[in-house]
């Protein structure tokens, strides 16, 4: 493999360098390292892995970005601590456990799931176009410099209940299925058939927002 690793390929794909070979990286490497099936000469530390999710997120793979942030940063859950280690299981007495670059997971799960993507600068502009996956409901909140953003989403029955705030100053580029793509002050309220409702929906904006 290239030198330097799934870091050099992550980075490479951000820069939009040798696009023709995105697709082959990301099948070959980047998606098999976050599963757990590939032996990288060095694994990203948690901090280096907001690199490889932005690239994966070029390439339109929001599952396996989800389902790494469950298992990867669920384990820290899991042996019971409240903030991100700096390296993977990290010893107490030893190694940091408190590491504020490797809570970039909040990131990635305010653009897939709550489906909050910044499009100007100084929250301007904003996307709304959330991934519906399995999950019964996804309901958050973004502090942005005109105040706090909510939105969420709930199945109910055969349909999807959407609900999204928007503080003033901010305009929203609602983009749903079935709805279109509308600007929005404000709020809005929106009622979706889930079985129009693809499992992830894809939000086709640049990785660097």
């Amino acid at each position: 493999m290239e030198k330097g690793g799934v870091h050099s390929l992550a980075l490479a794909m951000l820069l939009d360098i040798y696009p023709e070979h995105h697709e082959e990286w990301v099948d070959k490497h980047l998606v098999p390292m976050v599963r757990g099936e590939y032996s990288a000469p060095v694994v990203p530390s948690p901090y280096f892995m907001y690199y490889i999710f932005e690239a994966l997120k070029k390439a339109h793979r929001e599952p396996e970005i989800i389902d790494c942030i469950r298992r990867w940063w669920g384990s820290m859950l899991d042996r019971g601590l409240t903030t991100t280690e700096e390296i993977w299981n990290g010893k107490p007495g030893k190694d940091s456990l408190c590491h504020a670059w490797s809570a970039h997971p909040i990131i990635h799960l305010s653009n897939i799931l709550l489906g909050i993507w910044q499009e100007a600068p100084g929250w301007k502009r904003v996307r709304f176009r959330p991934a519906f996956s399995k999950l019964r409901s996804v309901r958050g909140k973004v502090a942005v410099p005109q105040g706090i953003i909510e939105a969420g989403w709930e199945r109910r029955g055969k349909e999807i209940a959407v609900s999204l705030d928007l503080p003033k100053g901010i305009v929203g580029i609602v983009d749903l299925p079935g709805v279109g793509e509308k600007r929005l002050r404000g709020k809005g309220r929106w009622i979706l058939d889930g079985k129009k409702v693809d499992r992830w929906i894809r939000p086709n904006i640049p990785v660097r927002q």
